[in-house]
């Protein structure tokens, strides 16, 4: 079966939306250094200082990292977010931007192990929750776009998953 014009427009305009705001309510080095445990300290030794806040490297490593990420270049976000785990590797918001140019760059699996890693760490993390929704979006799309390739083989499943698709975004308008 077709995929139907308003699956196709929904999943069109769901994550066109979603790609647009990504980084509209990103996480400042502020809040980062607040919501992991206080200020950072400025001493550059690597060390988290005795309130448990984030070191100065790990806050210089992020933002570099937030910076590469906003010019699209997601591999060397990636690098950076990466080396920033090493001094910290409990630190929800490296974890999420990590995750996010991990998705970016198409690396959907690791992505999502990354978002629910820095879920973990912080269960109620807004912007990990809506990157996460938008990897299985993005993983579904992906896998629509396989089943509507494989033809009349795949058009049952291809309907199936349109209309879980549909029944998703009728429990999205419906909930409050």
């Amino acid at each position: 079966m077709k995929l139907s014009a308003m699956a196709l427009a929904f999943l069109t305009m769901f994550y066109a939306v979603w790609t647009m705001n990504v980084h509209a309510s990103g996480t400042s080095t502020d809040q980062m250094k607040a919501s992991n445990g206080g200020p950072a300290n400025d001493n550059n030794s690597g060390d988290t200082n005795s309130g448990g806040g984030v070191s100065a490297p790990v806050v210089s490593l992020y933002d570099q990292g937030l910076a590469a990420s906003k010019s699209g270049d997601f591999q060397k976000a990636i690098d950076y977010f990466q080396l920033a785990l090493q001094s910290d590797p409990n630190n929800a918001d490296v974890l999420n931007e990590l995750a996010h140019a991990q998705r970016k760059s198409g690396d959907l699996d690791d992505a999502i192990e990354n978002y629910w890693k820095a879920l973990k760490i912080r269960p109620d993390f807004p912007e990990a929750r809506e990157y996460l929704g938008e990897a299985y979006l993005q993983g579904a799309v992906q896998q629509a776009k396989l089943l509507k390739a494989a033809g009349a083989e795949g058009g049952e499943q291809l309907e199936d998953l349109t209309k879980a698709l549909q029944d998703a975004e009728d429990q999205i308008k419906n909930s409050k």
